[in-house]
C-alpha cells in the first residue's frame, strides 16, 4: 500500500498492489511484448531540393528500454514513381515487432531523376541511420536493405555496388556499411522477353522502365547493364536473400531464375524462396512463413 505520494518513485521501488479482488483476473508482465512507435517523415537527405524521408518504426522492451536493435531500410516499390510512404506502415510494423529498426525510404522517384538517382539516396539512408542510429535504438552495426519490386531491384543495386564509388553522391563520409539484402521479387534481369508480363510495350516511351532510364531498351540494349543485377557480380557484397512469388503477372519469375542461377554460379552468399501461388507483392509476403524466413535470415547475418 503507498502511505503518500513521492515523485522520486521508480519501477523497482513503488510497492505494487498485491491484494486480490474477486472476480478480477490478472496475468503477469514479463517484459517481452515489443512497444512499436511510429516516427513520420524523417528528412534524410535533400536532392535536386526535394527532401526525402524516412518512416521510422521504432521497437523498444519494457524491462530494456536502452535495447539497440538491428536496423532494416525497407525500399516500397513503385515501379520507380512517386512511392505512397504511409499504407503499408501497419504491414512493415510487424517484422519491427519482431526487434528491428524498420526505416522505409523515400527515394527520388523517375518524374524526378533517372536511374542511378535511387541508389544515390539508398546509400545515403544507409549513411544517416549509422550516424543517427541511437536517435532509433538503432544498432549502427548492423544495418540491413531490403525492398520490394522496384525497391527491391534499387536495394540489389545499392547493396551489390557498396565496394565502389558507382552510383554515389555521398552527403556524409559516414561509411555505407551493410550486412545482408532482401530481394522481393524485384526486376533484376529486365531485359529478357516478358519480362513483364502484364506489359505489352516492355521498355517503350510510356513504360515506367523507360521513365526510370530515359531510352527505349529495345532500341538500345547495349546501354542496360548497369540495370541488371548480373553486371555486378565481380563485386564483393552482403549475403542475399531473394523471395518470390510463383505467379507473378508483373515481374516475370523467369527474372529471379536467372539472377539466382547466375549468383549460385558465381559463388555468391545467395537464399531463394520461391511463394508458391504468390502473385506480385501481398500479404503472401508478410505472412508468418515469411517474416520467420525474413527473421531467420537477419538474424543470422547479424554482427
Amino acid at each position: 500500500m503507498i502511505d503518500r505520494a513521492d515523485a522520486n518513485y521508480t519501477w523497482d521501488t513503488i510497492p505494487e498492489f498485491t491484494e486480490e479482488l474477486e472476480g478480477a483476473e490478472s496475468f503477469s508482465n514479463d517484459g517481452s511484448a515489443v512497444y512499436l512507435e511510429y516516427i513520420p517523415d524523417v528528412v534524410y537527405s535533400v536532392k535536386d531540393n526535394t527532401e526525402l524521408h524516412l518512416q521510422i518504426i521504432r521497437p523498444t522492451l519494457y524491462f530494456e528500454p536502452d535495447k539497440i536493435f538491428p536496423i532494416v531500410i525497407l525500399i516500397k516499390g513503385s515501379a520507380w514513381l512517386k512511392q505512397e510512404m504511409y499504407k503499408d506502415i501497419p504491414m512493415f510494423a510487424k517484422l519491427a515487432e519482431r526487434g528491428f529498426v524498420v526505416a522505409v525510404m523515400e527515394y527520388r522517384h523517375s518524374g524526378i531523376a533517372t536511374f542511378p538517382a535511387q541508389n544515390i539516396d539508398a546509400k545515403n539512408a544507409i549513411r544517416f541511420m549509422r550516424a543517427h542510429a541511437a536517435e532509433y535504438s538503432g544498432d549502427p552495426d548492423n544495418i540491413f536493405l531490403m525492398g520490394g519490386s522496384s525497391g527491391g531491384h534499387v536495394a540489389v543495386i545499392t547493396g551489390m555496388t557498396l565496394d565502389s564509388d558507382l552510383y554515389d553522391e555521398p552527403d556524409s563520409d559516414v561509411p555505407a556499411d551493410i550486412r545482408g539484402i532482401i530481394d522481393m521479387y524485384g526486376p533484376m534481369e529486365m531485359t529478357i522477353p516478358a519480362a513483364f508480363p502484364i506489359n505489352t510495350m516492355q521498355g517503350k516511351p510510356g513504360t515506367p522502365e523507360y521513365a526510370l532510364i530515359g531510352f527505349d531498351m529495345n532500341e538500345h540494349p547495349e546501354k542496360m547493364a548497369p540495370l541488371l543485377g548480373k553486371t555486378y557480380l565481380d563485386h564483393d557484397f552482403a549475403p542475399m536473400l531473394i523471395i518470390h512469388g510463383t505467379k507473378d503477372r508483373m515481374c516475370n519469375f523467369e527474372q529471379t531464375k536467372r539472377f539466382y542461377n547466375d549468383m549460385k554460379a558465381a559463388g555468391k552468399d545467395v537464399r531463394l524462396v520461391m511463394i508458391k501461388g504468390a502473385d506480385h507483392g501481398g500479404s503472401a509476403f508478410w505472412c508468418k512463413e515469411a517474416l520467420d524466413i525474413y527473421e531467420g535470415f537477419l538474424r543470422q547475418h547479424l554482427q
